[in-house]
């Protein structure tokens, strides 16, 4: 069937709705939503707390946008989060008294030019800079102020073992390098995807048997954590940037639209070895979740080396290996496509929605 005059095609199409489709590609649309879930968490909070009253005061008088770059903060976001636990549930996830602190310290720096916790000079550079919000990198010396104490002591929960880099000059500039180069490739897809990484972390596990380049922290939003050696070329760091980032971005669909019934747990999930890993015990036995976003990111990519191997420039990608990409990716994505449809008594309807949407989109990229 020929299109419409007009209708975009391809991967052009398939770009479009993962950058901008509504509910699961337009960052804009998600972070108008996980604003609208903190501001309402921050109102039960404010009942007992004089911090919680100040924030959601000064948020109340602050411009959409604004509020939304103040609320994409990873570090407040967990705050509240723990607050909830704490004052709502019962949970003792903070103390009272520092919840109190860490969220009049959110108000100070959002009436500031400094706006969010983490974007404290001392504490982290950037190396993204957009419209809602600027990327950081996180500079490895936050024992000396409260956020940064915080910050850290919260990456370390979910990793331990971890230790803290501070980066170098070079480093930061590969960063940034990798940034835009990204979104020299592929514009809408990259800027959309990596506005969900709110501070990347320079690090390394000590003893550690297997190397790691890079991962996400569920539980921990807008954070990327990366290995020293991962950060090299800017080839490297803005595949590693678009790749993590949806990863991220997958963790705010998630939160502002279940995509996993009640009681999910990736621990008691059925398990799940890709073709390419049927052979390796490491890295073989996936659980729903992490097929979905495993998806979720080849998909990406896919989309990602389509557009390099267009358009191939001088000192990135080879066409040859860019076409490999591509290939391999889509492969992939079908491949945990079809495993998902085998698990989908998981997902909610929305989970079951995004899983569609992604079969629609391996339909429509070219052959």
């Amino acid at each position: 069937m020929s299109s419409p005059p007009g209708e975009i095609t391809g991967l052009t199409a398939v770009e479009q709705r993962l950058a901008h489709g509504t509910p699961f590609g337009s960052h804009e649309f998600m972070s108008t939503r996980v604003s609208r879930v903190y501001v309402q968490l921050l109102s039960l909070l404010a009942e007992t707390s004089s911090g919680a009253r100040r924030l959601g005061e000064l948020l109340h008088g602050l411009e959409p946008s604004r509020q939304q770059v103040v609320l994409r903060d990873s570090l407040l976001r967990r705050t509240i989060e723990d607050g909830t636990g704490t004052v709502v549930q019962g949970v003792d996830s903070i103390d009272p008294a520092l919840l109190d602190d860490l969220l009049g310290a959110a108000a100070e720096a959002a009436a500031s030019d400094q706006v969010t916790l983490l974007a404290d000079p001392a504490l982290s550079v950037v190396f993204a800079e957009r419209v809602r919000g600027d990327g950081h990198v996180w500079l490895g010396s936050g024992g000396g102020s409260l956020a940064g104490a915080r910050f850290e002591d919260q990456v370390v929960r979910r990793l331990p073992r971890f230790g803290f880099h501070t980066p170098s000059e070079e480093q930061v500039e590969v960063l940034r390098a990798g940034n835009r180069l990204a979104s020299l490739v592929a514009p809408d897809l990259a800027d959309s995807t990596v506005a969900h990484a709110c501070v990347v972390v320079v690090g390394d596990f000590d003893g550690a048997e297997h190397l790691f380049s890079a991962l996400t922290l569920p539980g921990l939003a807008g954070v990327i954590v990366l290995s020293p050696h991962a950060i090299r070329t800017d080839i490297d760091v803005a595949e590693t940037l678009v790749h993590e980032s949806t990863h991220l971005k997958f963790l705010d669909l998630d939160y502002i639209s279940p995509l996993f019934v009640r009681g999910f747990r990736p621990e008691r999930s059925p398990l799940v070895t890709p073709s390419w890993h049927e052979d390796d015990p490491v890295y073989g036995g996936w659980p729903v979740d992490r097929v979905l976003t495993s998806m979720h990111v080849y998909l990406t990519l896919c989309v990602f080396f389509g557009h390099a191997a267009a358009e191939v420039r001088e000192g990135e990608w080879t066409a040859d290996y860019a076409v490999s990409r591509v290939e391999q990716c889509r492969t992939r994505a079908a491949w945990l496509f079809e495993a998902a449809h085998r698990h989908l008594e998981f997902l909610t309807p929305a989970g079951r929605d995004f899983v569609a949407s992604i079969g629609e989109m391996l339909e429509e990229l070219p052959d």
